[in-house]
């Protein structure tokens, strides 16, 4: 598989466990709901099992804020109550043009697909400890859950839809010409950083999955009780 496959599979993985999770947090939330009846109590505890991720995700909204050089204004780390439900987060800064904004928005992303990279490293999973997995397994579920920008990051992500476009059909039209930068780019350390992303995507896309089937399972249970 070369580097533009690799590439291509790992951004078809990405979309997957954006559809996923966000259907495992619904789940999530309906299984919860049905043994409180109470959606303030399950937001509240939501927010709490996702605080890590929020924590990591408006860190690195303000990090790229700092080294594009845009003055944050306000940073909210911890979940809030606005207008009768709960804010997770929030990052305040001066925006200057779409190019940083776009940077600035997306840069949960890029660090979640990072973070997961190092636990990949470390090899968490190769143990037979059950709390260990399971640790692994809640950090992998926190950042693939919290690591995809929100709608507010999303309008100005918007603009770089036609420029990737763009650039992808440059790159089919002109194939011939950037093949050797392809074989430039095709080096053992870069398919290793592919694979270990590729890998964790597919852990956590397991994940949600899992919690999808568990909640629908539970929630049939209790129905029939």
């Amino acid at each position: 598989m070369n580097t533009i496959s690799q590439t291509v599979f790992s951004g078809v993985l990405t979309i997957i466990l954006f559809i996923v999770s966000r259907i495992s947090i619904n789940s999530l939330f309906q299984l919860c709901y049905r043994f409180t009846s109470n959606n303030s109590f399950v937001y509240v505890l939501i927010a709490l099992v996702l605080l890590p991720g929020t924590i990591l995700h408006e860190l690195s909204h303000a990090f790229m804020a700092m080294i594009l050089h845009l003055k944050i204004r306000d940073i909210q780390m911890f979940p809030q109550w606005k207008h009768s439900e709960i804010k997770l987060g929030s990052v305040i800064y001066e925006k200057k043009d779409v190019f940083r904004s776009i940077l600035v928005g997306v840069s949960p992303l890029f660090v979640g697909l990072g973070v997961l990279w190092w636990l990949y490293t470390l090899g968490l999973y190769q143990t037979s400890s059950i709390l260990q997995i399971m640790g692994v397994s809640y950090l992998v579920f926190v950042i693939s859950t919290t690591m995809f920008s929100s709608k507010q990051d999303l309008i100005d992500i918007l603009y770089l839809i036609p420029i990737l476009v763009l650039i992808f059909a440059v790159i089919y039209v002109f194939q011939g010409e950037f093949r050797s930068l392809f074989r430039l780019i095709e080096v053992e350390g870069v398919a290793r950083f592919m694979y270990a992303i590729r890998t964790y995507l597919i852990v956590a896309i397991g994940i949600h999955i899992g919690i999808i089937v568990i909640s629908k399972c539970m929630r049939v249970f209790l129905n029939k009780l």
